[in-house]
């Protein structure tokens, strides 16, 4: 009793407790003896001796730094006319919307259809159509839509509104310099609207806080790049039918074309670059070339054809107009 007591009478004016619950900790054993340590909470005494000294108390700072994760992968939010597909059907006039005349027939990359005057079947090969020269990309998207050959499934699953395949790209610049971050074919729909299919547009890894140029080609129209765009809440928008498209602001538009103007305050690519293997140049400029690739096709309908300039399935004469009124137009965008 006396002890318990006395005890109680006592009093500890240097004594701290332990306040927080330790986030980690141990015990470490030498040959002069233990100590126990954690780390968290704040020292209140350092003792000193000879061969070093050591902070006392129920834990120890540690804190720690680390730089919040902005990587990830970019979402493509974009739009763009083929002016080919926007002429409307038998006319010089554009449309409100692109025609989906390819689709309708059936000869888009992976559909087939039965020709009713030979009897025979047209199976356009499946796969998206920038595997070859001078693109060579070698994306697996168009795998995605196959016929097999057969008119019964002859639409290959493609959407009814789809116009054609474009290639879509990132860069980190405009000039020739311009390092391509990453690639993707994708389904170009009637209202202009771009659809990545088989995964969507894998961009990632990229520095959200840097601004990038979206370039847009297509196999017989003339590539399009944008301006430098910003990355806006993991998305980069861009609608190409609404404004023009990237043109050397030292040459200006007075030596180069962006894209073609068709209606007021509305633009598209400009159709006609058939030949794009021809030379170096032959991938940025319309000119005689196109012409004579265009000659090369002339007359063969019902096929998916690279000199089809108005993309309506047929090759003719009306193909030969669409490539007068653009000859002589080249690009400051460069194929990268």
């Amino acid at each position: 009793m006396f002890i318990l007591v006395l005890l109680l009478g006592l009093t500890f004016p240097g004594l701290q407790a332990q306040e927080a619950i330790p986030a980690s900790g141990g015990n470490v054993t030498g040959s002069g003896g233990t100590v126990s340590y954690s780390i968290g909470q704040v020292f209140y005494l350092m003792n000193s001796g000879a061969t070093g000294s050591v902070l006392q108390g129920v834990q120890q700072p540690h804190e720690i730094f680390g730089k919040e994760d902005t990587t990830g992968c970019f979402i493509i939010d974009a739009f763009v006319y083929l002016e080919g597909a926007l002429i409307v059907a038998g006319g010089t006039n554009y449309g409100s919307e692109m025609r989906t005349d390819l689709n309708i027939i059936g000869i888009l990359p992976g559909q087939s259809y039965a020709d009713p005057i030979m009897g025979t079947i047209n199976y356009t090969p499946a796969g998206q159509p920038y595997n070859i020269a001078p693109w060579n990309y070698t994306g697996t998207e168009g795998t995605l839509f196959d016929s097999g050959g057969n008119p019964a499934n002859g639409k290959a699953g493609y959407p009814s509104s789809v116009v054609d395949w474009v290639l879509v790209s990132l860069r980190d610049k405009a000039d020739a310099t311009a390092i391509t971050l990453c690639k993707a074919a994708a389904l170009l729909h009637n209202d202009g609207h771009i659809e990545f299919v088989g995964g969507g547009f894998s961009c990632c890894e990229l520095d959200p806080e840097n601004k990038y140029y979206l370039v847009v080609e297509h196999r017989n129209h003339l590539i399009i790049m944008s301006d430098a765009l910003p990355v806006v809440g993991g998305k980069i928008i861009c609608d190409f039918r609404t404004q023009q498209s990237y043109i050397d602001p030292i040459w200006g538009p007075d030596f180069f074309a962006g894209q073609k103007p068709v209606t007021l305050g509305r633009y598209a690519m400009y159709a006609g670059n058939g030949d794009q293997i021809m030379d170096s140049a032959s991938d940025t400029d319309i000119t005689s070339d196109d012409r004579t690739w265009w000659e090369s096709f002339n007359g063969k309908p019902g096929k998916y054809l690279s000199g089809d300039y108005d993309l309506n399935a047929d090759c003719t004469m009306d193909d030969r107009s669409v490539w007068e009124k653009n000859n002589g137009n080249f690009t400051s965008v460069p194929r990268n």
